[in-house]
């Protein structure tokens, strides 16, 4: 039989088979990598890791090369928690000079981007920043919009790892204006998130409360349950800086349903101790202890050492509460040894500054100054101003009791790391807190001075 032509009947329905196929390939590619992409635990981790391989074959096939990046980077993600982080970055390492070989410019940012992540998980703020920065930019320039937007999410969370509140909430609107701009309600959900706990670092309730709850919403109606259950902890969280640790308990007890439901046993965890650190506000310690002993089952089977780390940070809390300090410090020390094993600084120099402080209280002033040093050190090394700000009012308060010449100018220098920071709600709150310090010591002028 003679070839078809573009103008015969037999042409137009061959055509129309191969768009219908087309098509159906598209929708099930975006179908599976939307899966890999939302639904990533440590139990769903290959089922996730065969979708997004899938989604990356058929948008090959289809000639999709930067949605097939996209596919790839789900895959990344999916092998960190398979086979850890450092098998996770060296196969992007790989890939980015594949893409550079080929000139593909997006699937080269994209991949950074993944990198970008994996720092993140790593407590690696600074190299997050640098690798998402350079993948924000080039999406900007190729106008890939919705790739601009998951770069804007990925610094304004290492910027908030950092403490850089200002600059968080700035790159999280940004993020959200884009979002709203093409539709993506998803985007739009994960920046709301990202600037409620901005807001909630300053202490800006009532704005970072409305912000959770508006990324609840848009969750529950794309019925995207882990999420869900993450809007849910980060609303537990708004309740404890406001002290209602009753909400804030509800809060979490929902998060840890929604994660029993999904068989999200790291959801499960983090649920657990967000209820232990409502407990403790709510002096209910022994219940505190038990979820925090549930919870460390699960990090240990999970394997995730920094999900223990935090674990025994809520430990020393809880035991300091109890005044059974040196349990306290014992708990403190172990996990400063973990973080240390997996060089995760900011919780390193956190557990640092709660050991002087349990050192403070038992009256240990050369152990107290010893460790607050260390945390200051290294604090000021990753550019994490709140947290050398918590150290210098710790600092004070061990200057004042040991009637050290040193307390002016730590408080002077503790006021100024607000100041520069342009938070002048903090510098209000810090002059207020040592104008009482040095009140109680009997240090009247300095007082006076700080309060008006």
């Amino acid at each position: 039989p003679p070839h078809p032509t573009p103008s015969s009947g037999v042409f137009s329905a061959a055509m129309g088979v191969l768009n219908s196929e087309e098509q159906e390939k598209r929708r099930d590619a975006l179908l599976q990598l939307r899966y890999a992409e939302e639904s990533l635990t440590a139990e769903t981790q290959k089922e996730v890791l065969s979708a997004a391989e899938k989604a990356m074959f058929l948008y090959k096939q289809l000639g999709e090369e930067s949605s097939a990046a996209d596919a790839l980077k789900a895959i990344i993600a999916a092998i960190a928690i398979r086979e850890g982080q450092e098998v996770a970055m060296s196969r992007a390492r790989k890939e980015i000079e594949n893409y550079r070989k080929q000139s593909d410019r997006c699937g080269e940012a994209t991949m950074k981007l993944a990198q970008a992540n994996l720092h993140l998980e790593s407590n690696r703020p600074q190299e997050a920043l640098r690798a998402a920065g350079e993948a924000q930019e080039e999406f900007k320039a190729l106008k890939f919009t919705e790739k601009e937007i998951s770069a804007y999410l990925t610094i304004a969370q290492a910027l908030l790892v950092k403490s850089d509140t200002s600059e968080a909430l700035t790159t999280a609107h940004q993020g959200l204006a884009l979002a709203e701009e093409v539709g993506d309600e998803r985007g739009e959900a994960l920046s709301l998130q990202i600037i409620a706990k901005a807001l909630c670092e300053t202490h800006e309730i009532k704005d970072a409360m409305d912000a959770a709850r508006k990324s609840l919403t848009i969750f529950r109606q794309s019925s995207d349950y882990r999420q869900q259950a993450s809007s849910m902890l980060l609303v537990a969280s708004i309740h404890l800086v406001r002290e209602r640790p009753q909400d804030a308990l509800r809060s979490a007890k929902d998060s840890l349903v929604l994660s029993k439901r999904l068989g999200d046993t790291r959801g499960m965890a983090k649920a657990l101790v967000a209820m232990a650190e409502a407990e403790i506000k709510n002096d209910e310690q022994k219940s505190a202890l038990q979820s925090l002993r549930e919870a460390k089952e699960k990090f240990q089977a999970l394997k995730d050492t920094r999900g223990e780390v935090d674990v025994l940070r809520v430990m020393g809390a809880a035991n300091a509460s109890m005044c059974k300090r040196n349990e306290a410090l014992t708990l403190l020390k172990e996990g400063l040894e973990l973080a240390r094993s997996i060089d995760d600084r900011v919780a390193e120099a956190t557990l640092l500054r709660q050991m002087a402080e349990v050192e403070l209280d038992m009256r240990r002033m050369e152990e107290c100054e010893d460790h607050l040093n260390e945390a200051q050190t290294i604090f000021r090394d990753i550019q994490h101003w709140r947290g050398e700000a918590s150290v210098d009012e710790l600092l004070l308060r061990q200057q004042i009791q040991v009637v050290s010449r040193d307390a002016v100018s730590t408080a002077d220098e503790w006021r100024a790391l607000f100041y520069d920071a342009g938070d002048r709600k903090g510098e209000a709150c810090c002059l207020r807190e040592a104008a009482r310090m040095f009140f109680t010591a009997g240090f009247e002028q300095e007082a006076e001075t700080r309060a008006q």
